[in-house]
């Protein structure tokens, strides 16, 4: 069988396919692709990879499927809501051109299966984790059959819906064979392109908390998979995987590690940190939760070259975090927490969200003043979108404040309650600005004290001319400010990689040659030294 993957993968929606032709690694890394790539090669499929980094059209797709597709059996979507009209565009095209099957999984027909058969037009919508569910719908597909009684799969029969059973799932992630990276084209990928190239790994599967405008309890629900939904690779199994995806891309300089918590089982995570600390030993950063941290746990972090945390603090209303189901957490808890990462010499990233159902313009203020005090060395935000099946959409619903329509045409999904969508707007666009505002008045108490109301009076201001000071933002000030914060804590990543080095100096004694301890002799080559490990 020749299966060929489609992953539509863009932010820019002004990107073209001429931009992409330009290598200007616009694309990302996706880990469900690169699993089930590895399962279909491992059992002798042929696998193809159409990685779109850039809105598609009719006539460029259709080439592109006479050029690289003419010996594909089946075409296979992962993808979420966001892209879910493009897939029904590329769907469609697929059919005209090639008359093949199209399969997709992801959150999207997980969730949603019935909408990805009826709506979008796929053939096949898989429900849950699909290792065991693609093998089997290639196996009937080289017999000539359909996917009755394949778990995980549903399919329409003409106009009947064939709901197979779903609950199949992987249970020891260790008997997975290693994510498949060869699939994509390094030069397209941000990750190795970027001025600090980095690698992205993915230790656990799923999340044990529930917040409301994620995915993760409908996930569970639809997978039936009860106290096993939270499954992770031994820690042996990911510093195998590690060095061997290191001898591949030396150019390496940093590990990502992309789980929504890593810190959640602290017994596995120490294990997993003390064998990345004697074998691995590059900087890394990851996500975290506030409620997951504490002294132990940042401790284990810094000794084994944490170099930056991305902490999802989301809002700075706890009424707000509530409604987000958060784990209860105080300020003072969340600004202790990222002092005492920063007293580690670790840097902190803070994400947050604007614009909540409910959610006031004063309380959107108070975000922007909470990642002020906390003197976070980067600070991003989003505005919410509640996606399909999720409690943040059916909440947003149930108090008439969702417009659908709306996130194509402002990006504001959510009708604020006591402001214009173009003030929620303003505040996205200005969020970094406004932190560093409000930053340095809280550092001048005496100052603030006469500054700090005329600021707000400012912001909260019906007559500040948003559209326009969007505009001048976009044209002349896009990216300067994100870009002054990344390289502060690229500077951070530089120290830390100084201090490594002068860590390994002092392991490796060359004078009398000793041998380097696991792992170091691959740490010492990549970090530029010439030390003899005789």
């Amino acid at each position: 069988m020749n299966v060929t993957f489609i992953f539509p993968d863009w932010v820019d929606p002004e990107a073209t396919i001429e931009h992409d032709k330009q290598g200007h690694g616009i694309g990302h890394l996706s880990f469900a692709v690169a699993t089930l790539s590895a399962v279909l090669k491992q059992s002798g499929h042929d696998v193809n990879l159409l990685h779109i980094c850039y809105t598609p059209k009719e006539t460029s797709f259709k080439d592109m499927l006479r050029e690289q597709c003419g010996k594909t059996d089946l075409f296979a979507f992962s993808f979420t809501e966001v892209e879910k009209f493009w897939v029904r565009d590329m769907a469609r095209w697929i059919h005209e051109e090639t008359g093949r099957p199209c399969i997709g999984g992801g959150i999207y027909p997980t969730l949603e299966p019935e909408k990805t058969l009826r709506m979008l037009g796929l053939d096949m919508a898989c429900i849950g984790e699909g290792e065991d569910a693609m093998l089997e719908v290639c196996a009937r597909m080289e017999q000539g059959r359909d996917a009755e009684g394949v778990e995980n799969i549903w399919f329409l029969r003409g106009e009947e819906l064939v709901k197979n059973p779903t609950g199949r799932f992987v249970e020891d992630l260790d008997t997975l064979p290693p994510f498949d990276y060869d699939l994509f084209d390094p030069s397209r990928l941000k990750i190795f392109v970027s001025n600090l190239p980095r690698l992205y790994y993915l230790c656990t599967r799923n999340c044990v908390f529930g917040c409301a405008f994620c995915a993760n309890h409908a996930k569970r629900q639809a997978m039936k998979c009860g106290s096993k939904y939270v499954r992770r690779f031994s820690p042996e199994r990911v510093i195998s995987d590690l060095k061997l995806y290191l001898s591949k891309f030396p150019q390496v300089r940093l590990i990502h590690f992309a789980d929504e918590v890593i810190h959640q089982d602290k017994e596995w995570f120490g294990r997993l940190m003390k064998l990345y600390r004697e074998e691995i030993a590059l900087p890394w950063r990851s996500y975290a939760m506030v409620k997951v941290l504490d002294e132990e746990v940042i401790g284990i972090m810094a000794r084994s070259h944490c170099a930056r945390v991305n902490l999802g603090i989301e809002a700075g209303s706890a009424r707000v975090r509530k409604l987000y189901n958060r784990p209860e957490v105080t300020e003072e808890e969340i600004i202790g927490k990222i002092k005492l990462l920063k007293r580690h010499g670790i840097d902190v990233h803070t994400s947050t969200l604007l614009n909540a159902p409910t959610e006031t313009l004063d309380e959107m203020i108070e975000t922007i003043k909470l990642v002020a005090r906390a003197d976070t060395d980067i600070a991003v935000t989003g505005i919410v979108v509640p996606y399909d099946g999720t409690r943040l959409r059916r909440m947003a619903e149930e108090m008439d404040l969702y417009d659908e329509l709306a996130v194509e045409n402002t990006g504001v999904s959510i009708r604020p309650v006591d402001c214009t969508p173009n003030k929620v707007l303003f505040l996205y666009h200005a969020y970094r600005l406004l932190v560093e505002v409000y930053k340095y008045l809280y550092k001048r108490p005496g100052l603030s004290r006469f500054l700090m109301p005329a600021v707000d009076a400012v912001v909260k201001s019906p007559l500040l001319p948003h559209t326009l000071l969007i505009a001048i933002r976009k044209r002349f000030f896009e990216g300067r400010i994100l870009n002054w914060a990344y390289r502060k804590a690229e500077t951070r990543l530089g120290r830390e990689e100084r201090n490594l080095k002068t860590a390994i100096n002092e392991v490796v004694d060359l004078d009398h040659q000793v041998a380097l301890p696991p792992g170091r002799e691959q740490v010492v080559r990549r970090m530029g030294h010439a030390a003899d490990p005789r």
